[in-house]
């Protein structure tokens, strides 16, 4: 083989890298748009990252020759990366989801603010518990993982081939479906404790109907909300949120190993 046929080689098979790479990152927590990261820093570290993983990974025996071939290739890979991306935001996106559960419940919602990396709004206890699931993932190493998980990657499933098949879609729906039950998980406490507060309105509006109970459940139901809150941050952070990372970690390897299936 010619050096000018290696090289070309050499630089589609790091393309076709950095399309996989760069699916996995833009929804990938810390590293991702959701975190207003922007793409220039993406694109930088996402290709340093891949030079390191060109240099460790063979250079496979069929590689496409052409522009249109390469463009198909890459859209697969990054399809691949989109899907293991999405995956590995999950629970941040069930703890985002129980802090807007709460939000609601507490009358915090009419308070949102605008996140500036996606021009949606975003509540207060939504944009904190999304902090706090972002910290959790750094303090049991969850980046570890992650990175592991993205190398394990490329060694089952080639860079060459793209292949959707029923059981990684049925685990990637199944995974999905489990932002509502985490979200209830870690809403409860709160959750419980505003309906019980309704419920002492009610009553209260029902044996003294001079007070004014509605306005009264505003500052209420802040004070509640907020109080069960701060008492649920340190199992939340220890416990809770931990727990649901480990678990997706092993959906994030059942996934890989599913995509590798044809």
């Amino acid at each position: 083989m010619s050096p000018i046929n290696l090289g070309f080689e050499s630089f589609v098979f790091f393309i076709l890298i950095f399309a996989r790479l760069m699916g996995v990152f833009v929804q990938a927590p810390l590293f991702g748009r959701p975190q207003g990261i922007p793409m220039t820093a993406q694109i930088a570290y996402g290709l340093g990252i891949s030079f390191l993983i060109f240099r460790t990974l063979p250079l496979p025996a069929h590689l496409p020759t052409g522009l249109m071939e390469t463009a198909i290739d890459a859209a697969g890979q990054t399809v691949i990366g989109l899907t293991i991306g999405f995956t590995s935001y999950l629970v941040v996106a069930g703890v985002q989801f129980a802090g807007e559960l709460c939000d609601i419940q507490m009358g915090l919602s009419i308070a949102a603010m605008v996140n500036p990396s996606t021009g949606q709004p975003i509540n207060l206890i939504a944009s904190f518990e999304q902090k706090l699931g972002i910290l959790s993932w750094l303090f049991i190493r969850g980046y570890f993982y992650f990175f592991k998980a993205i190398k394990r990657s490329y060694q089952l499933i080639p860079v060459t081939s793209f292949s959707i098949n029923g059981a990684a879609l049925t685990k990637l729906i199944q995974a999905s479906g489990g932002i509502f039950s985490m979200a209830l998980e870690i809403s409860a406490p709160v959750l419980v404790a505003l309906f019980i507060t309704q419920i002492a309105l009610g009553l209260l509006n029902r044996a003294a109907q001079q007070f004014n109970v509605f306005m009264i459940s505003f500052p209420l139901n802040i004070l509640v909300g907020l109080s069960l809150l701060l008492l649920s941050i340190v199992p939340m952070f220890y416990l809770a949120i931990p727990h649901f990372w480990h678990r997706l970690n092993g959906d994030m390897a059942s996934l890989i190993l599913d995509l590798q299936k044809r």
